[in-house]
């Protein structure tokens, strides 16, 4: 009687075990799927010929040739200081205007460490030490692909306009113990990111509702840095940002970002979130500084 009763409890646990690496198996195959900005991570063909060179870690990333969306900023900025690596050239020197970034490859050096739950018995965390993003131009936007980690991979499109650039899209993978949680966020209205022209001084504040969330964003121009990084010498706006999850996801965002006109996003970063969606919950505190991006 205790043999058959062994035996059945045995059968039982390697049932579950191979349902659980099964279902693990099923979730986290390939890369990430986002019901907005095409397949992840890939640059537009036009963009995978050409190359050019970390001088801080040695590794190749693409070039662009993409031409911008219709309906985006024009590429205006103040021109940065000289620096290690050939800046990109503004097309002139608009105070408070930013370039729409051009499409292909990007690495950070990264500092920091993550960590996530899935409900009360998953956890899972891990140092980060480099940061890649892919962005192209697509019908839907400016998309940039983040691959944080072998754990959490993001998406975020934004809309590059004469009065801003907002965020209309964000979506992100993270996987614990085998088990991959995808969520996505169409914003309407989009998210204010910044409000052009940039101006020392300046704040404002934004809400935008998603199928999993309000966020409700302030954001203020703290001052102008130049700020060196491993790419290279950036004049910089300083934007302090604060964020609140409500309605379905829980939590906050703190970030200070050191924007380039020239690139057009940010070559440093400083962030902390806590936020939790449907029993997953994320911590993040990370130091971003730019090392590549296209020539």
């Amino acid at each position: 009687m205790w043999r058959k009763l062994l035996v059945g409890t045995l059968a039982l646990v390697l049932v579950a075990v191979g349902v659980f690496a099964g279902y693990g198996w099923w979730t986290r195959r390939g890369t990430p799927r986002f019901s907005a900005g095409g397949a992840w991570g890939k640059p537009a063909p036009a963009e995978a010929g050409a190359s050019g060179r970390d001088q801080t870690a040695g590794a190749e990333t693409s070039s662009p040739t993409g031409e911008p969306v219709a309906g985006t900023a024009p590429s205006v900025t103040a021109r940065p200081t000289p620096s290690r690596t050939s800046s990109p050239t503004p097309a002139s020197s608009v105070p408070g205007t930013i370039a729409t970034p051009k499409a292909g490859s990007y690495s950070y050096r990264a500092t920091g460490e993550e960590s996530v739950e899935f409900g009360p018995a998953s956890a899972c965390s891990w140092e980060v030490q480099r940061v890649d993003m892919v962005a192209r131009h697509d019908a839907s936007g400016i998309v940039m692909d983040w691959n944080i980690s072998p754990n959490h991979q993001e998406r975020t499109i934004f809309s590059y306009r004469p009065d801003g650039v907002y965020t209309t899209y964000m979506g992100m993978s993270l996987t614990c113990m085998g088990i991959r949680e995808t969520s996505e966020d169409h914003f309407s209205p989009p998210l204010l990111r910044m409000r052009l022209p940039l101006r020392v001084g300046d704040s404002w504040s934004t809400t935008a509702r998603s199928e999993s969330r309000t966020e409700t964003t302030q954001i203020r121009v703290v001052r102008m840095e130049t700020v060196a990084v491993p790419a290279g010498q950036f004049e910089t706006y300083v934007l302090a940002v604060h964020a609140e999850f409500t309605n379905g996801t829980t939590g906050s965002y703190t970030g200070t970002l050191w924007i380039s006109p020239s690139l057009g996003f940010s070559v440093k970063e400083n962030l902390h979130i806590s936020a939790k969606q449907s029993g997953v919950a994320l911590k993040s505190d990370l130091e971003l500084q730019l090392a590549s991006f296209p020539q």
